[in-house]
């Protein structure tokens, strides 16, 4: 149960000795002069590191794992803000497009040891990571991975994890367009 106590500053809706719990208001007024952690800490408690709660990754092209052997440690179906597709079931409608992302790492297939990725240095820490995230919201790989899921009744989280030994592999071929003819890519695994 919360309790409130009235401080000099600010309206203290619960405090504990790692935490202090604030309204919104009496937040943003709390921490309008704080100019460290140190302060920070003092006047809400202990903080977090946001990797601790939901590890973050650097998104690479797909390109990069192009005939690379990689393992998909997860992945989850998204719908995308910026782009839309016609309905399946009425094509007079738009909503929005689908496209999964996928939490990837490369690896050495003799050795079977992660290879770390260069080419999404941290550039703050000098970190090489070896999991980064890749999307795609082509018929491809996106249309692979909703057909696998359906093996483990849509729940993603039931998948093992899946080693692709020949990588990512890309097709191009041509389409008509207003503009004329244009090239499309599609990216499949393996």
């Amino acid at each position: 149960m919360a309790t409130k106590a009235k401080s000099s500053e600010v309206d203290v809706v619960e405090e504990s000795a790692k935490e202090v719990v604030l309204s919104h208001a009496a937040r943003q007024s709390a921490v309008a002069a704080i100019t460290n952690l140190a302060e920070l800490r003092e006047t809400l408690g202990a903080t977090r590191s946001w990797e601790e709660i939901e590890p973050s990754f650097t998104v690479v092209r797909k390109d990069f794992f192009e005939d690379r052997p990689l393992v998909i440690g997860g992945f989850r179906f998204n719908q995308s803000k910026k782009f839309m597709m016609k309905n399946p079931d009425n094509p007079e409608v738009l909503i929005p497009a689908e496209f999964v992302s996928m939490l990837v790492a490369a690896y050495d297939p003799k050795s079977e040891n992660l290879i770390g990725i260069e080419e999404a240095v941290n550039p703050h820490t000098g970190e090489i990571p070896y999991w980064v995230i890749v999307n795609d919201g082509s018929t491809g790989i996106r249309d692979q991975l909703t057909r696998y899921a359906s093996k483990y009744d849509d729940d993603t989280a039931k998948c093992p994890p899946l080693v692709i030994n020949k990588g990512l592999r890309k097709s191009e071929y041509p389409y008509e367009s207003e503009e004329g003819v244009q090239t499309a890519t599609t990216w499949y695994l393996g």
